[in-house]
């Protein structure tokens, strides 16, 4: 009956391993924990303006998002700001994996704060700002059933993960003329998720003994670090219609806590038997964020009406590492040991414009519209070559005297990708997804010299 139970534990840890994308770790206990990033992998920033342009936005960072993207482009805000910025994700996979000749989707959708934040221009050469930043969303449902040729009947699987990482960024930007630089410095604290998982089945052993089993297991997690954004712009010419920007997001390493509590029951049969057991315990991890940098060229054409904007960033893989208590490191990528994985780094590229109506006047009142659109390649990480992954975004502005409203829609997929997670097992995914993010800023009517050191602009 031992060996029936080591049987049933290893095909069900198998199986829930199978039904996601995830990221894993070994604890202290020797058991696997999972969690999911179900967005870009990438350290993208946030923004309704930015990412309706394609993301192509390390050279235009003329927001209060350019905390995340380059925190040099603050130097461009006129006057103090406050900014929100919520977003709408639908998400949908679908999967296909071995023992079985059907496939199933899994779907998401969320209504999240995105980007809160705060700027204030002490003078011409300075500007420091605070910001609240979405960085990565972890929600995640499934609800399946998958046929294995040694369960006599479909084993069920219910899983329900929610939860995000973000930021708390403080940023200071100085120009120096004709070079502008910039830092924001991000505290990672209080993250934390959850995730239930619920699998049935029933398996049979030589045609003789059969077992029934349900497992239930929760995990909460908790996620802290610090790092640093650390940007420059420079406006070559004159007439400031041809800019150049480069940032470099710091590695770090974020610690993890790990809480499971799992109940499972076993029903034998012909013997009429019920086994129960419950189990608690905790685990501590380091995870090593990678290294990631970019840099943006944009130019100003039709009377500086037309902005185009072209981005390339660099994320270092190789270099994402989960490294348990006894210092043994692994690839959250595809679970191999530190010199055993070939996880390279991804390059992406983004291209994106935005076009501003000349301005006119509703109701005596300075009104400007503007229009934008992008198209992007985004690649994610994967064991011997990354996964691609592809989309385009629209979207538009409006700004009335004090206040400004920007839409954006994006759309990303991805084919046959996390192939690597499982290799051999033939296992993949098919990814569409869809954001949608609306931005409201609100300009305080004051200029740079009410809040200047000296009363001075």
């Amino acid at each position: 009956m031992k060996k029936l139970k080591m049987i049933l534990l290893t095909t069900c840890t198998l199986f829930t391993m199978l039904c996601t994308l995830t990221i894993n770790s070994l604890s202290l206990a020797n058991e696997k924990f999972t969690f999911e990033i179900p967005s870009s992998f990438n350290p993208i920033g946030s923004g309704a303006k930015a990412l309706s342009m394609g993301g192509a936005f390390i050279a235009i960072c003329d927001d209060a998002t350019a905390s995340s993207w380059n925190p040099a482009g603050l130097i461009q805000l006129q006057y103090p700001e406050v900014s929100f910025v919520v977003d709408y994700i639908p998400r949908r996979k679908e999967n296909v994996t071995f023992y079985s000749t059907n496939n199933w989707s899994g779907r998401i959708s969320n209504f999240k704060l995105n980007y809160l934040s705060m700027v204030v221009p002490f003078s011409d050469q300075m500007t420091m700002a605070i910001a609240y930043q979405n960085l990565y969303n972890l929600d995640r449902e499934w609800d399946t059933e998958f046929i294995h040729p040694d369960y006599l009947e479909p084993v069920t699987i219910k899983q329900h993960q929610n939860g995000d990482l973000y930021a708390l960024g403080f940023s200071l930007c100085y120009d120096f003329n004709p070079l502008t630089f910039g830092i924001t410095i991000n505290n990672w604290d209080n993250n934390k998720w959850e995730q239930e998982n619920n699998q049935k089945g029933k398996i049979g052993f030589e045609g003789i003994n059969t077992i029934e089993h349900d497992i239930y297991k929760n995990e909460t997690y908790t996620f802290k670090g610090w790092n640093f954004h650390i940007g420059f712009l420079w406006d070559i010419t004159k007439n400031k219609n041809l800019r150049l920007a480069g940032v470099i997001k710091t590695p770090f390493k974020a610690d993890i806590n790990h809480t499971t509590k799992e109940f499972s029951k076993e029903f034998y049969y012909p013997e009429n038997k019920l086994e129960s057991e419950f189990k608690e315990y905790e685990n501590s991890e380091k995870l090593c964020m990678p290294l990631s940098y970019g840099i943006g060229l944009a130019h100003r054409f039709l009377n500086k009406k037309l902005w185009i904007s072209f981005d390339i960033y660099r994320t270092h893989w190789n270099d994402y590492e989960l490294e348990d208590k006894d210092g043994t490191k692994r690839s959250p990528i595809n679970w191999k040991k530190q010199g055993e994985y070939n996880v390279d780094p991804t390059t992406w590229f983004r291209l994106g414009f935005e076009y501003k109506e000349p301005t006119f006047k509703i109701y005596g009142k300075t009104t400007a519209i503007k229009f934008r659109g992008g198209i992007f390649y985004d690649p994610a990480p994967a064991d011997n070559s990354p996964d691609d992954y592809y989309g385009f975004a629209l979207g538009g502005g409006i700004s009335y005297e004090w206040l400004v409203f920007d839409l954006a829609y994006q759309f990303r997929f991805g084919n046959n990708v996390g192939e690597s997670m499982y290799p051999g097992l033939g296992f993949s995914q098919d990814i569409k997804e869809c954001k949608i993010y609306a931005s409201v800023v609100l300009h305080m009517p004051c200029d740079r010299s009410f809040f200047s050191f000296s009363g001075q602009n």
